[in-house]
């Protein structure tokens, strides 16, 4: 077997070792939902996140109790607290949604979030439900659900979607359109799987290209906005790609302006994927270098770099380079995180929320 069949083979066996799956105890029955609220309440916040061990039974008995018990418990609050109390219950009707998007019942978090949102509209809209409305937007991008952040024009929350109601209470701040704009850019993907090196190589298909251009012009507005501005720039640039404008450049231009490390590593990557594809390996491999100093051992530049190593000749630095990412458990890798827009922020607006709930 040649040496380059080697490193393919070496990577092919680490990966799967690497997505082996672990099995998790699941639980059947409803907990009570007055106990998981009032541990809540009192800052045992392992009442919402143990709710990951349900089986599919469990969730559903779990959702519909929680849309009745809950608002019960709600009303009986004792009359000085009846706005900490309600925003006690949809923080941890949020968490609750957090946990189950993990689950084979994940749709159920639409229900759970629409019960959590019909009952915060009744709260003074004070710091702490701004932080609530913040956390929920930041959640449904972590899940993808863009119909439900965006609407459908359906039934209660799929009617104007949830970022409509956080609208109202947020304003039309840059951190919430640019919201709006990665919620119009999931809906474009439909099934395309998140394959970068096809990206790089596609031809855009006609029945997109519409889609497109109206998602790069609601990136471009946001290019200039304080603090999004370079994440928006990066989007603008990986949309620019699909509609088939390749230009390493634009890529390199957004890293040299950004100091999120998302923002700078996606930017290295894609910038070094294409360089690769333009037959460029040695600013490839600079490019992808850089990507993992801000995240060490990211699987998706540090396969690039393997090939581009590969691609080389310099077999030795390939081999290395394969042992260091099979070297133990995968980081976060941002570029899977893409997708999800800011759901990247949902543990910060976690515990922003449960700050304010104190």
């Amino acid at each position: 077997m040649s040496a380059v069949r080697l490193v393919a083979a070496g990577l092919v066996l680490s990966f799967m070792a690497i997505a082996a799956p672990t099995r998790v105890a699941t639980q059947t029955g409803t907990p009570s939902i007055v106990t998981l609220l009032d541990r809540y309440e009192h800052g045992d916040y392992d009442a919402a996140s143990g709710l990951a061990r349900l089986d599919t039974a469990g969730w559903t008995g779990f959702t519909r109790s929680l849309e009745a018990a809950g608002s019960a418990w709600i009303r009986q609050a004792p009359p000085q607290i009846p706005d900490r109390r309600r925003l006690v219950a949809v923080s941890f009707a949020l968490e609750a949604a957090s946990a189950v998007l993990d689950s084979p019942s994940r749709l159920l978090a639409r229900r759970i979030l629409g019960w959590a949102c019909a009952e915060v509209r009744s709260a003074a809209p004070d710091d702490a439900v701004r932080a609530w409305y913040r956390a929920s937007i930041v959640l449904l991008e972590r899940a993808e659900d863009w119909d439900l952040l965006l609407g459908t024009g359906g039934d209660a929350e799929l009617k104007d979607g949830h970022a409509a109601h956080g609208r109202m209470i947020l304003g039309d701040i840059p951190s919430l359109r640019l919201s709006a704009a990665v919620g119009e850019e999931g809906r474009s993907w439909g099934g395309e799987p998140a394959n970068l090196r096809g990206m790089v190589r596609r031809i855009p298909g006609a029945s997109r290209v519409r889609d497109l251009d109206a998602i790069a012009q609601r990136f471009s507005a946001l290019t200039s906005a304080p603090e999004i501005g370079p994440e928006a720039a990066l989007r603008l640039a990986i949309t620019d790609l699909r509609r088939g404008q390749v230009d390493a450049a634009s890529f390199a231009g957004v890293a040299d302006s950004a100091r999120d490390p998302f923002v700078l590593y996606v930017s290295r990557l894609v910038g070094g994927a294409i360089l690769l594809q333009q037959g460029k390996p040695a600013d490839a491999i600079s490019s992808l270098r850089q990507a993992l100093m801000l995240v060490p051992r990211a699987q998706s530049a540090g396969v690039l770099l393997v090939s581009a190593l590969t691609s080389t000749g310099a077999l030795d630095e390939a081999r290395k380079e394969t042992e260091v990412l099979i070297a133990g458990p995968a980081p976060p890798d941002p570029w899977r995180q893409y997708r999800s827009g800011s759901g990247r922020h949902w543990p910060q607006a976690l515990r922003d929320l449960r700050e304010r709930v104190k």
